[in-house]
């Protein structure tokens, strides 16, 4: 079947990774609330009084801390690779409405050149649940088999695959272009 849009993730792909593990520090308890928050399920008020009282700081070190580990870069040699690509272009992330605010801002263009968005917060679960895959795949409008997903987590592409969707393991910026190449992706 051929491939129809692409569907990319942005951490990692895109973007670099954020460094939330130096700041939470390793608390455990904090993997709860960010799936909560990652998902929908708490208000960005909620998260930030519950971080900073885990961390043991005041809300506003708490969110100053928290918005600090978020400033990433473009990985811009996959961002070019991202312009060219010939079919719809669509993001899906695990992300919350922090990171999303951050990433939105800076990069605007990104965004604009994407038919469709996906975010976990908004849709209420993560991508290792294949029913966020259902639900994109839904808002896409295109069957599983015309899907690539990218993506450089391993087992978030074999819940891709599970639906159906063909999958990409993004090494680096220079083998997704050959890749995508190699399918006729590329402009």
């Amino acid at each position: 079947m051929e491939i129809e849009a692409v569907l990319f993730d942005i951490g990692g792909v895109l973007l670099e990774d954020p460094r939330l593990g130096d700041f939470w520090k390793g608390s455990d308890e904090s993997r709860i609330l960010r799936e909560r928050f990652g998902t929908g399920k708490i208000s960005e008020e909620d998260f930030v009084k519950e971080g900073s009282k885990i961390l043991d700081v005041s809300p506003e070190e708490f969110r100053e801390g928290y918005e600090d580990a978020y400033s990433v870069g473009a990985i811009e040699d996959s961002l070019r690779v991202y312009d060219s690509v010939n079919v719809p272009r669509y993001i899906f992330s695990d992300t919350n409405p922090i990171h999303a605010k951050y990433i939105w801002e800076r990069f605007k263009p990104m965004f604009e050149k994407s038919k469709g968005i996906y975010f976990s917060y908004e849709i209420g679960i993560r991508k290792s649940d294949p029913e966020s895959f259902k639900i994109a795949l839904k808002g896409m409008d295109v069957p599983a088999g015309s899907v690539l997903f990218i993506d450089n987590k391993l087992a978030l592409l074999d819940v891709a695959k599970s639906v159906g969707m063909k999958a990409l393991l993004y090494r680096n910026s220079e083998q997704l272009r050959m890749d995508l190449e190699e399918r006729g992706l590329i402009k």
